[in-house]
């Protein structure tokens, strides 16, 4: 898993921002920059958090009154990598697919697979080609694309059909990190 690598961006992001707003100057700076690029290169959600805090930076150091580059040259640090990542994605998958591939696949596993939206381990287990024969034998035949495109339309269709379950599921997966800290396998806190 690459649970640690976002855990290590996270912390890095984190001291980053807190270094920059401490004090100026190169090693902030440097900082600041290098976990910009790196993050979103890890996780697509590391990219938002990035530009998220990139802007509360930014904003912070304008309402103080100060124009400080830090924070621009770290979101086109950013920018860059995402750019950068999203052209290598254009070249090996022939069409625009900005840092990941499996949108519809991690939508179904979420939102059709998982009934009240959190992908436990049963559901990972029984969908992803990774713990599963007959799916990576299917993502084999078809490449990554068209076994991620495969998803779209019965994601859709369960959108469709129960649009306030879809919503329910995203409240449920953002609630479980925000507010109570819940075990992936069962429903007890941790």
């Amino acid at each position: 898993s690459e649970a640690w690598l976002n855990l290590f961006l996270s912390v890095a992001l984190l001291y980053a921002a807190l270094e920059h707003r401490r004090r100026s100057g190169n090693r902030a700076t440097g900082a600041l920059v290098a976990v910009a690029f790196f993050a979103p290169l890890a996780h697509a959600g590391l990219a938002l958090a990035t530009m998220v805090v990139l802007l509360a930076l930014a904003w912070r150091d304008w309402r103080g009154g100060q124009i400080r580059v830090a924070p621009y040259v770290a979101a086109s640090a950013a920018l860059l990598a995402i750019g950068s990542w999203s052209a290598r994605n254009y070249a090996v998958f022939g069409r625009l697919v900005p840092l990941k591939s499996n949108l519809w696949f991690e939508l179904h596993l979420t939102n059709v697979a998982a009934p009240d939206g959190i992908a436990r381990g049963d559901v990972v287990l029984r969908e992803m080609p990774f713990f599963n024969a007959a799916a990576f034998a299917r993502y084999a035949q078809l490449g990554e694309i068209a076994y991620v495109d495969a998803f779209r339309k019965p994601t859709l269709a369960a959108f469709k059909s129960h649009p306030a379950h879809f919503a329910g599921n995203i409240a449920r997966r953002a609630r479980r990190p925000l507010v109570f800290c819940f075990t992936y396998e069962g429903n007890g806190p941790a």
